[in-house]
């Protein structure tokens, strides 16, 4: 299952009520869950090398300031805050105040049952 990250999702659910139910903290207006973006190399990989490479090259300021204000997200590298554009930096939506990271929430582990009753609903929503 993925995250929702954007308010189109989070209307689509409000117009299910059965997704609502079974989702109804995600969206809430006040409260907001934590996002923790990552990059990982899978264990299979063919050139694990070149992929901690590339991991290398995204986590330098410059680079990930300028997907930052390309997207519009945040990024963790406090050192890229310099190269990112006042427009995003100054966005709370974007990089939240102390206060309103105190009213986030992790994102909470779900059980097989659960995802298999999101998948389910999910399945029936999109057609």
């Amino acid at each position: 299952m993925a995250k929702f990250r954007s308010a189109i999702a989070c209307a689509r659910i409000a117009l299910s009520d059965r997704l609502a139910e079974k989702l109804p903290h995600r969206c809430h207006a006040q409260i907001r869950n934590q996002h923790i973006d990552a990059v990982a190399v899978p264990a299979n990989a063919r050139n694990k090398k070149f992929a901690h490479v590339f991991i290398d090259y995204l986590l330098r300021p410059q680079v990930i300031a300028k997907i930052s204000n390309i997207v519009g997200y945040a990024n963790a590298n406090v050192k890229a805050a310099e190269f990112m554009n006042d427009s995003i930096k100054s966005n709370p939506a974007v990089i939240p105040s102390s206060a309103a990271l105190g009213r986030t929430l992790p994102i909470p582990i779900l059980t097989e049952r659960d995802r298999q009753e999101i998948e389910k609903i999910w399945s029936d929503f999109k057609r």
